[in-house]
């Protein structure tokens, strides 16, 4: 039994319908795929990573905005007396917080980015943040599951690269432990 899809009137009867998309929407899709795969392979390194960043920073910034748009007044509404000096001291030291949540992986970066969005923080200085912040944790991830392509036999396993990447990956992972434990003994 095949599925038939009904043609949208803004394509034109010569498309022929693959699922959902049209013969040139589906070329188009191929061609970013290709398109991505070939900048990988043009830009291996720093500047890939650069690009990485930048398109997380982005992405961000775009949960950022639909937080800030779509749930910031309901919730200053319904909580405005909560929430007063917490925008006052994140939007006073934001580069602080902000910095400091991207550094140390205590919470998933989606929630920060809505958190961040009900705040006053402004986009510039929060897409900013946020790219600097993400650069170190990105770097080693990268690193770590780089490595893991590198494997070809059991003695691989031992590489130096490898056990350099996934010490990496282990000291960055202890950073919670020892902000608590160094937040424990400050009081």
């Amino acid at each position: 039994m095949t599925q038939q899809y009904q043609v949208p009137q803004f394509i034109t009867v010569e498309d022929k319908i693959i699922g959902p998309l049209t013969i040139k929407q589906s070329l188009y899709v191929g061609a970013a795929g290709l398109l991505i795969l070939g900048l990988y392979q043009i830009f291996v390194g720093f500047v890939f990573y650069f690009l990485a960043i930048l398109v997380g920073a982005i992405g961000a910034s775009l949960a950022f905005l639909v937080a800030r748009f779509i749930l910031r007044n309901t919730l200053e509404k319904k909580y405005e007396r909560n929430l007063k000096k917490f925008n006052e001291g994140i939007t006073k030291n934001a580069w602080s917080y902000l910095l400091f949540l991207r550094l140390v992986p205590l919470f998933p970066f989606f929630l920060i980015n809505i958190v961040m969005g009900l705040t006053h923080v402004p986009l510039r200085v929060f897409t900013l943040v946020s790219f600097i912040g993400m650069y170190p944790g990105t770097f080693v991830y990268t690193l770590a599951g780089g490595q893991l392509a590198t494997i070809n036999s059991v003695k691989d396993i031992a590489s130096p690269r490898l056990i350099g990447a996934f010490t990496l990956l282990g000291c960055f992972a202890l950073i919670p432990g020892i902000y608590k434990k160094f937040k424990g003994t400050k009081k």
